[in-house]
């Protein structure tokens, strides 16, 4: 399973290394548990095992050099579902491609080091043993990887579980929230919903019902809406659909809510809080699961060579950013560190900041969403091999890119790649531009 090309995380996480497993602030019927803290970790195929800080690399905590195998591990106590309830392991990101085992039955396997993923575990965790789980990942560090991007190549390439880990316990019938996202109709203030779910094999047609609230980020009051058809009961066919779109309007008139457009200067942004309720005659009216994503009102267009932003004139002032945090070799987690970034942007004259190949992490996008800053996301793909070979490889990959970003109103210029050269086949490069078109409107 260990050979001199893969690096395998074996995650193991010992009971009682890691600190109590807190349940983080969440309402039902969602829970979530933090896995992040200190694990082990064996550079040597398990001859010798270390700590490590779990967010974090190999290279800031152990071995600046390293280029290998890792092998991460811990135990955890099992956690005993009820009936009709799945669970899955979470991570934000891991450096390259990593695949899952749980008590030694392989769970999944996902390639790229820069977006979330999940896979679930509910049939292997109720198989047992139910005293105590050991979590195993086997992760090819994949140096020179196609959306590597350019921060290792200048730096030493970064491996490991480098941002944070947890598990997520829902009801049998869940939002994807991995997936949803909203967008508004300036012209009509309407709001464009993408709802995904993660949906039982057999369910009854009818018996499912969305309930939508929406509400300035900031305000106390929800005002309730509704589907444009008037009609929120959930119909079987399609219900795997990534793109089960449906277009939501005010559910009376004094639940309207004046939508304002985000600009650098006043960036407003807005909730939109679904409910999935179950009808079923045993449960009627059982709040199944409930998610909350944000959006804003934003338009991006052209005339002639002029940027125009909500109709407007944009004169862009940008400053690039290659996500460089030292002494880390990888970008930073740390809020405040992206925080101060972005004021030091603003508060030399720039409005725009380029993420030059590499995908920043969940939080700073929702800072520049927050403060203003205008983005420009060039992903990870430097010299890339755009051929047939790893078309359908690069379409996966892209697509994670595309969901994990299309929400945030700050990102108003995208670029599939730098430097591409003249091999690129063209027919990758219009698949992959279209596949962010259809994903990401407006």
């Amino acid at each position: 399973m260990v050979t001199s090309r893969k690096c395998a995380i074996v995650i193991s996480l010992l009971y009682g290394i890691l600190p109590a497993l807190a349940d983080e602030p969440e309402s039902n019927p969602r829970i979530k548990t933090t896995l992040n803290g200190t694990w082990q970790v064996s550079l040597d195929n398990e001859a010798t095992w270390k700590n490590i800080q779990v967010p974090g690399t190999i290279e800031d905590q152990i071995d600046p050099a390293f280029d290998g195998i890792s092998i991460y591990r811990t135990t955890i106590k099992a956690i005993l579902l009820q009936a009709d309830r799945r669970l899955f392991i979470h991570f934000d990101a891991v450096a390259t491609e990593a695949t899952v085992f749980l008590n030694g039955q392989q769970i999944g396997t996902h390639l790229g080091g820069w977006t979330p993923f999940r896979f679930e575990i509910t049939a292997e965790a109720a198989a047992g043993p139910h005293g105590m789980w050991e979590f195993k990942v086997v992760c090819d560090e994949k140096v020179g990887h196609n959306t590597q991007g350019f921060l290792p190549v200048f730096l030493p390439h970064f491996s490991g579980i480098w941002q944070g880990v947890r598990l997520i316990e829902t009801d049998r019938f869940a939002f994807d929230d991995l997936k949803v996202a909203a967008f508004v109709r300036p012209a009509t203030g309407q709001i464009d919903l993408n709802m995904s779910f993660l949906a039982p094999e057999r369910f009854n047609d009818g018996q499912w019902l969305v309930e939508y609230h929406v509400r300035e980020v900031g305000e106390d009051r929800w005002s309730r809406w509704k589907t444009a058809a008037g009609k929120s009961n959930l119909d079987k066919h399609g219900i795997n659909a990534d793109e089960n779109w449906v277009v939501l309007d005010p559910e009376t008139e004094s639940d309207a809510l004046t939508i304002s457009n985000w600009q650098p200067e006043t960036p407003v942004m807005y909730e939109l809080k679904l409910s999935l309720i179950d009808r079923n005659a045993d449960s009627p009216g059982v709040v199944r699961d409930e998610m909350t994503t944000r959006f804003a009102s934003r338009s991006v267009g052209t005339a002639g060579n002029q940027l125009l932003l909500g109709g407007q004139p944009l004169i862009v002032k940008g400053l690039l950013n290659w996500g460089y945090a030292p002494p880390s070799v990888a970008p930073s987690l740390d809020e405040e560190f992206m925080r101060r970034e972005i004021r030091f942007a603003a508060d030399r004259g720039f409005n725009l900041m380029k993420f030059c190949l590499w995908v920043p992490p969940k939080r700073y996008l929702e800072l520049c969403d927050e403060m203003g800053m205008l983005v420009w996301l060039e992903y990870p793909a430097w010299h890339p091999a755009f051929n047939q070979q790893n078309k359908q490889e690069l379409l996966k990959e892209y697509d994670g890119f595309f969901y994990n970003d299309r929400s945030h109103p700050s990102i108003i210029l995208r670029s599939l790649t730098c430097e591409t050269g003249p091999s690129a086949d063209l027919d990758v490069i219009q698949s992959l531009y279209d596949l962010c078109k259809r994903r990401i409107p407006g």
